[in-house]
Order: C-alpha cells, then sequence, then structure tokens
C-alpha cells in the first residue's frame, strides 16, 4: 500500500485571489490628497516650463536684435569678418538631441546663449 501512495500523482491546486476589503475612509481620503497633490504637481511643471520657454525666447529674440543691430551698424557696435565668424563657429558648436528632450541639452542651449550675451555686450 505504501508503493500505491507514492505513485499516486498529486492533484493540481487552485488558488483563489482574495479579495480585499474596500478600502477604508482614511485610505480614500490620502488617496484623494495624493490625487490632488499630483495635479498641483503637474500643473506647477507645465506653468514652470512655460515661463522658462518665454524667458529663453525673449533672450534669444534679443540676441537676435543684437545681432542683426550689429549687421547694419545700427548698434554702437557692428560686426567684423572676423567677430562675426566667431559668434558663428560658437553658434554651430552646439550639439543637441532635440527629439530625446534632454534636460541638458537645455543647459546647454542656456550656457551658449549667456557665453554670446557676454561676448556681444564685451566686444
Amino acid at each position: 500500500m505504501a508503493r500505491k501512495a507514492i505513485r499516486r500523482t498529486r492533484q493540481k491546486k487552485t488558488t483563489v485571489k482574495k479579495v480585499g476589503r474596500p478600502p477604508k475612509k482614511a485610505a480614500k481620503a490620502a488617496s484623494s490628497a495624493l490625487n490632488t497633490a499630483m495635479a498641483h504637481v503637474k500643473i506647477s511643471f507645465v506653468e514652470v516650463l512655460d515661463a522658462y520657454k518665454r524667458k529663453q525666447e525673449a533672450r534669444l529674440a534679443a540676441l537676435d536684435e543684437l545681432v542683426e543691430g550689429a549687421e547694419e551698424g545700427r548698434g554702437a557696435k557692428s560686426f567684423t569678418k572676423q567677430r562675426g565668424e566667431k559668434l558663428a563657429k560658437k553658434l554651430s558648436s552646439l550639439k543637441v538631441k532635440p527629439k530625446k528632450g534632454r534636460g541638458k541639452d537645455l543647459v546647454r542651449i542656456e550656457a551658449l546663449l549667456e557665453e554670446l550675451m557676454e561676448t556681444i555686450a564685451k566686444e
């Protein structure tokens, strides 16, 4: 008889998922507070990005005006061939991958704009 018990195949156990209790009021309140906080973070993120974008676009426009004014001789300083080539070289040295949306690309662009503004202002 001992042999029969050993040879007998085991039946597959079926597992039944337990359905949890409905969340308590405190859990619902915490979840609601979390949803509210996440919505606030999302809104703040969009607002910060919009403000940053406007600021950088204004800097680009100011830089563009300086370049155009210098090219036309309207500004206090006009471009020489060397100065124009130097600035063009700085602009072409920018290496970014816009499709990736990386923060370090924004830092690179911001640093380049700052460098160009300083170069134009001091020359």
